[in-house]
């Protein structure tokens, strides 16, 4: 059982979100497909019972990705925007023809 989940911990630091979404997907569409294949009478309580795993898991990674976006804003402090922060009229960027790489009087040859 480690090393299933050794494995599972690797090939999640090795993946990008597409990889997750491709699994999620595919395990939903198994769940579609196995939901469809009940029974009238078995159909009720799987609905019951996905739905309680939805609503646990949901609400988990909820708070999971809440707390990851209050750390990512308390560790990136907010520049200043404010016109103090803005450079003098005079001071500001280089001329266009200096952006361009051309002289002021032609075009560089």
């Amino acid at each position: 059982m480690n090393k299933l989940l050794e494995f599972g911990n690797k090939y999640a630091k090795n993946s990008d979100w597409t990889d997750f979404a491709l699994t999620k997907l595919c395990l939903g569409s198994l769940g579609v497909l196995i939901g469809a294949s009940l029974s009238k009478n078995k159909r009720i309580p799987a609905m019951l019972m996905a739905g309680g795993v939805f609503l646990g898991t949901g609400s988990i990674l909820t708070e999971r990705v809440f707390q990851q976006l209050t750390e990512s804003e308390e560790a990136e402090p907010e520049e200043d925007i404010s016109e103090e922060a803005l450079p003098e009229e005079d001071e500001a960027l280089p001329e266009e023809a200096d952006l361009l790489g051309e002289e002021k009087d032609g075009l560089q040859e």
